[in-house]
């Protein structure tokens, strides 16, 4: 059996593949297959993929109709062979040495997931980033750290076991087009895996200007969504009542604080994603890490999450205030 697959799935990315391509042909570590998923591109990405493949045979080629991002994994999850699987979005890259390192770890750890790090790439720069924070080492529960994302909620940054997917029946949720990452990444520390941490920076994260998570579009409201699912799954594994706290944070910082706080594009969709928080009917205020979050937030900033807490309409008015008198976040 192959040792590694790395899964690359490709929409409408014709000026990036080839790089993300070729930095996996160029592996030190041999021993793996690369499996391209087209996702129903429109453009020339498919003719791209196809001339990469031509030149080495480990490619294979899957040309699938439109269906999102998790169902495009799927699919090359299913049609690989490996030991264990790396996936890699196609406008991304990865070092010369990623898979080699990452095999070597998860066989001298003999772990389920090896959890790595990466640079967030920009037009002018490189910035090392961390799939962890430091409260990892601390905090002996993997899926409470996943749940307060002490763990990126990124599948790409994490090198998995096919038998542990397998063995777990872990679902791909590819009803969601946005915030699938994390619905999944919550369902594989739901299955508890053995976990190690190799430090080192070897995936290369483009910050495309167009990205999805740049937008504020009805796509987000797949975020309530994500969060539904995750709510089931812990309530289907017995664990929801143990994890409330931490899931309750979950659902207010990825609908409310990240969509409604941390953003100055305010339109139609804005109020709505406020509206779909309310729908959640979750008392955050006496939530641990709620307040722990206010507590190191500045003062304006807990005044902007108390007043569009209560009211949208009242938060936005004190934004133009604080507008009006040259005052920015």
């Amino acid at each position: 059996m192959t040792k590694v697959s790395v899964v690359v799935i490709a929409y409408n990315i014709e000026h990036y593949i080839k790089k993300c391509l070729e930095s996996i042909m160029n592996q030190t570590f041999e021993d793996l297959e690369v499996v391209v998923v087209n996702d129903g591109s429109t453009d020339q990405t498919l003719m791209e993929i196809e001339k990469v493949a031509t030149l080495d045979s480990r490619i294979r080629v899957i040309d699938k109709e439109n269906g999102g991002a998790m169902e495009a994994r799927y699919s090359g999850f299913k049609s690989s062979k490996g030991n264990y699987i790396l996936f890699v979005d196609g406008d991304d890259w990865i070092h010369k040495e990623t898979v080699e390192r990452l095999h070597k770890n998860a066989m001298e750890e003999n772990c389920d997931i090896v959890l790595y790090n990466y640079y967030l790439v920009y037009k002018d720069n490189l910035k090392p980033s961390k799939s962890y924070t430091d409260q990892l080492h601390k905090i002996d529960d993997n899926l409470k750290c996943s749940l307060l994302c002490y763990i990126t909620p990124s599948l790409w940054a994490k090198f998995i076991k096919r038998s542990f997917l397998i063995d777990n029946k872990i679902d791909f949720p590819n009803n969601l087009s946005y915030a699938e990452d994390l619905a999944m990444v919550i369902n594989l520390f739901i299955c508890k895996p053995k976990i190690s941490i190799l430090d080192k920076n070897l995936y290369y994260y483009l910050q495309r200007e167009d990205s999805i998570t740049k937008s504020l579009d009805n796509r987000v409201f797949d975020i309530p969504r994500a969060v539904n699912y995750i709510r089931s799954n812990l309530i289907k594994e017995g664990l929801y009542q143990k994890y409330k706290e931490e899931f309750d944070y979950l659902a207010y910082t990825h609908i409310f604080y990240n969509k409604i706080i941390c953003t100055n594009n305010y339109n139609d969709i804005h109020k709505k994603i406020n509206d779909a928080w309310k729908r959640q009917k979750i008392n955050i205020n006496r939530n641990k890490y709620f307040i722990k979050l206010k507590k190191n937030s500045s003062f304006g900033l807990r005044i902007k999450m108390r007043l569009f807490n209560y009211n949208h309409r009242m938060g936005l008015f004190y934004l133009s205030i604080r507008r009006s008198m040259g005052i920015r976040y």
